[in-house]
């Protein structure tokens, strides 16, 4: 599991145009948009997150007695640029265990992309999303237990109108609204890579300013 963690940052590192990879530790209180962890404000040519965390169970409920919300941890995050995400959950758990689900929400809480089943490497109920074009503009990603979403996407990444149908995770307007909660327990690490291109005004001053420099060098 540890050698694929780590082909995997390589990886994610790679594709954001960077060798670095910021690690960050998940800390509570963070269930809700607001007080999402923040990992960073990402600009050309992007970065790589490492992201170590905890999901913790909740309960379900009985005929007489509800449920209690299970954990769901929010992390915040800014392009400044048009960018492309990849992100991958991976157990920590001694046997592999652990069954999570992961949504791209944007600022005014529409859910770009989810998945819930969708990571073989890091274990078949673990979560992944790939490939994901954004705007400039603020983001959260978030991971929970199993069931929190009502519904089950298999191993496909739902993005646009499927995406858009998905239950918000608890947490987006600081309601908790779970009758049931999940009852995953398990460790992971998030690794989260971006790739941030230039807006065309930025990169008609790049433009610019490469061809100044290049009268002065004449």
């Amino acid at each position: 599991m540890k050698n694929i963690v780590a082909l995997t940052i390589v990886g994610l590192a790679a594709a954001a145009g960077t060798a670095n990879a910021s690690l960050i530790l998940e800390s509570e209180p963070n269930n809700t948009a607001a007080t999402a962890n923040p990992i960073g404000t990402f600009n050309i040519p992007g970065g790589s997150i490492l992201i170590d965390g905890t999901i913790t169970p909740g309960t379900l409920g009985t005929p007489n007695t509800p449920g209690m919300a299970g954990d769901v941890d929010w992390f915040g995050f800014t392009v400044t640029g048009s960018a492309m995400v990849v992100a991958s959950i991976y157990s920590l758990n001694p046997s592999g265990a652990g069954n999570s689900e992961l949504w791209l929400v944007d600022s005014t809480g529409r859910v770009l992309a989810f998945n819930d089943d969708g990571n073989p490497a890091g274990g078949e109920f673990m979560s992944s999303i790939f490939n994901i074009n954004l705007l400039p503009g603020n983001y959260f990603l978030v991971i929970s237990g199993d069931n929190d979403s009502g519904t089950d996407s298999g191993g496909a990444t739902l993005t646009g109108d499927a995406a858009a149908a998905v239950a918000l995770p608890d947490g987006f307007d600081g309601a908790t609204t779970q009758v049931d909660g999940h009852t995953q327990s398990f460790d992971y690490k998030f690794v989260v890579g971006f790739n941030v291109v230039p807006t065309p005004g930025a990169a008609a001053l790049l433009g610019l300013g490469g061809l100044m420099l290049a009268r002065r060098r004449r």
